[in-house]
């Protein structure tokens, strides 16, 4: 039977020498497409498997395979490609002697490529064709004729990349890796050929004939079956081969030792509608295997040495060792989920994860039979569903607190680690963390305390930005100051009291000691890198000065300010002029006009504060603010000095009723003697009232009479 090809992405293994110098042949194989994320991103992979029974030099197994793609539509090259060897590795069989009866040893060759479909290209409705051609099959194939000169062909169709203007995502099914396996003559046969497709679509399975060769036409050309065989019976015997359409599962009994090569196909439907199919070319081995006599295998497990399992629960992460009797002549072969495990050909077998488990048994000497333990299911225990927050790496900034938290329950053991030790004391489903390490919670329920469950997280301590601030030290207070901020980087934010800008208003923060800080977030981490610096604002000096003083014109007068610290505080007076020393705390001032002098105080910081005095010639008499009348010839009287050209002054003394006491019209001429009705007054305190009335000058204060 021969098909058109519509459009062909043609493979062909690159090899220096002649195929029958090492007799390594192509025996069989497979495609594979996977639709990745991006769009138009495929991965191709191609699966050979090889005769390699008689070479001496396995290595010498092709490792690329050159390939191009062709329109269907015109038959033109599309591009060309090449395919690397990714793997190449021996195919488990479960009985060696068996396959070396039938003369048969395989290897498979994984390879792969990942390739860029352009969609604006590969949008025909009929779809395409991945190709491999390989000349030539095995000599020992017993069910073609001339297999020497027939070449193996292995297709897979894909749909149109684009349909109706849109994307049209598909992965091909994937057939996985088969048994390596054999027939025993008059014994019933089951070959798995399930695949899986990642979207869900429904396969279906049948048998074809295997093509032999593609012609120059682009045609394929179908094997011709040897003489009495075809499609319904590719392998002779009372129950010749039959597929289940839904499982892929070949069912036969066969009668004739021999290899036998067979095709199976995979269709691939969405919808109801066929958008592509896998075909897979494989060999099997007919043998005349001796009748078995070995018993049943029974499998125990170490912690059942003594009783046979046939069921167990697998805890997540953990794992247990199957195992069965040992016998020096018997051969083993462990499966799980009926397919042949790489290496497990010992007595017993490591566990880790859940599936249904036998150990096949058979004569390690001679070809015969085999016999099937019972399947062991090994069933996930029922766990804790935990999840741990974060899911994903937990960023702390420095000096911050983080949090993990997992799934709570009552039923719930919890118990904490980090960096592989545990937390001591930390038995809830949270965990307060400070520190970068991987944590890890371990989870356990009532039922089963041995059956931890476990999540980790990571916790990394970010660094924050490098912030420098200079130090802002002591200033004098100052309704006017301003003390400049200066930070690196720029960007951040200042926090304090009186900041404005960049700097800082003394006036507002008043004396003390203050605390400045600066805040800049780091763009990257979300960290924020913070300095704080201390501001002094020392108080100034206190004077307790007069604002005027009135005095008479030649008066020597003695200015007295009040300070706190006289001793530790520099003064200085200006004008100098008329002072006696400008330097000192309490100078004399010879006054001969009115005149202000001003008080600069500097204390022992450097803080300055200045006062003002203003001297003023007084238009009224100066009288003293005591006198002792005692007769001793030394102030006996209230002597009154004019300052100024009044005619005449009036003089009124009062006892503290407010009873006159003495008046004197011109006061400035006699004065008070301290008598009252020619007797001595007592000693004490008395007002006086000293008036112009002409001028509308008028004075009043109190003195002393003392004895």
């Amino acid at each position: 039977m021969k098909k058109r090809l519509r459009e062909l992405l043609l493979c062909s293994l690159v090899v220096s020498t002649p195929y029958w110098a090492f007799a390594i042949h192509v025996v069989g194989g497979n495609f594979g497409m996977k639709s990745l994320p991006q769009r138009g991103f495929y991965q191709i992979n191609l699966t050979l498997f090889f005769d390699v029974e008689g070479s001496a030099v396995i290595s010498n197994a092709e490792t690329t395979a050159s390939c191009s793609i062709r329109s269907i539509a015109d038959g033109r090259i599309v591009r060309n490609f090449t395919m690397t060897r990714q793997r190449f590795e021996p195919l488990v069989y479960k009985n060696a002697i068996c396959v070396q009866q039938g003369k048969l040893r395989t290897a498979t060759g994984y390879f792969s490529q990942e390739l860029f479909l352009d969609p604006a290209v590969y949008n025909q409705p009929q779809g395409y064709l991945l190709i491999f051609t390989n000349c030539c099959r095995n000599q020992a194939i017993s069910n073609i004729q001339n297999p020497v000169i027939s070449e193996g062909v292995i297709t897979l169709q894909f749909p149109a990349i684009t349909q109706n203007g849109a994307e049209f995502r598909n992965s091909s099914p994937d057939f996985g890796l088969p048994n390596g396996d054999y027939i025993c003559i008059n014994k019933p046969f089951d070959f798995n050929s399930m695949a899986t497709d990642a979207d869900g679509d429904e396969l279906r399975y049948s048998m074809v004939t295997p093509y032999g060769k593609l012609d120059i036409n682009n045609s394929f050309q179908e094997v011709r079956w040897a003489a009495g065989l075809g499609l319904s019976n590719v392998i002779p015997g009372p129950r010749p081969p039959v597929v289940n359409p839904r499982t892929g599962l070949m069912s036969l009994t066969a009668n004739r030792p021999g290899v036998y090569v067979f095709t199976i196909l995979v269709e691939e439907y969405r919808a109801g509608k066929r958008i592509g199919f896998v075909r897979r070319d494989f060999q099997l081995p007919v043998v005349d295997c001796q009748r078995s006599t070995l018993p049943e295998p029974p499998i125990y497990t170490s912690t059942s040495p003594n009783q046979a399992v046939q069921e167990l629960e697998l805890c997540e992460g953990a794992s247990v060792t199957l195992s069965t009797a040992e016998k020096s002549d018997y051969a083993y072969q462990w499966q799980r989920n009926n397919a042949n495990l790489t290496g497990a050909n010992s007595t017993s077998l490591l566990v880790t994860q859940p599936g249904d488990y036998r150990v096949i048994v058979s004569s390690a000497l001679v070809c015969a039979g085999d016999t099937n333990s019972l399947i062991v299911k090994v069933k996930k225990a029922p766990s804790p569903t935990i999840q741990l927050s974060p899911t994903d790496t937990l960023r702390l900034c420095a000096a911050e607190n983080g949090e993990l938290r997992v799934t709570e329950s009552a039923n719930y053991q919890y118990k904490w680690y980090k960096n592989g030790e545990v937390i001591v004391g930390q038995e809830k489903s949270t965990l307060n963390v400070q520190s970068a390490g991987t944590y890890s919670v371990q989870v356990t329920t009532q039922l089963r305390p041995n059956c931890p469950v476990s999540a980790w997280d990571t916790v990394q301590v970010v660094t924050a930005a490098i912030v420098t601030f200079d130090s802002l030290g002591k200033v004098c207070f100052s309704d006017s100051g301003v003390v400049p901020l200066r930070v690196s980087p720029a960007g951040g934010v200042f926090v304090g009291k009186g900041v404005e800008a960049n700097s800082v208003k003394v006036k507002d923060v008043g004396v003390g000691t203050h605390t400045v800080s600066y805040e800049l977030k780091d763009p990257a981490t979300g960290c924020i890198g913070k300095q704080t610096r201390s501001l002094v604002v020392l108080p100034l000096p206190e004077i307790s000065l007069a604002t005027s003083q009135s005095v008479a014109q030649g008066e020597n007068v003695t200015l007295k300010p009040q300070t706190k610290d006289p001793i530790n505080e520099q003064f200085l007076w200006s004008p100098a002029e008329g002072l006696d020393d400008p330097f000192s705390p309490t100078p004399t001032v010879s006054v001969q006009q009115n005149r202000t002098y001003t008080l600069r105080v500097t204390d022992k910081n450097g803080c300055a504060n200045q006062a003002a005095i203003r001297l003023v010639f007084s238009n009224l008499i100066l009288i003293p603010d005591a006198f002792s009348p005692n007769g001793d010839g030394v102030n006996d009287r209230l002597e009154i000095k004019k300052n100024g050209d009044f005619s005449s002054l009036e003089l009124f003394i009062y006892n503290r009723w407010g009873e006159l006491l003495f008046y004197e019209k011109d006061a400035y001429q006699n004065s008070w003697d301290g008598t009252y009705r020619e007797k001595r007054v007592q000693a004490g305190i008395y007002s006086y009232v000293i008036q112009n009335v002409e001028k509308g000058v008028k004075q009043a204060g109190r003195l002393w009479v003392l004895y």
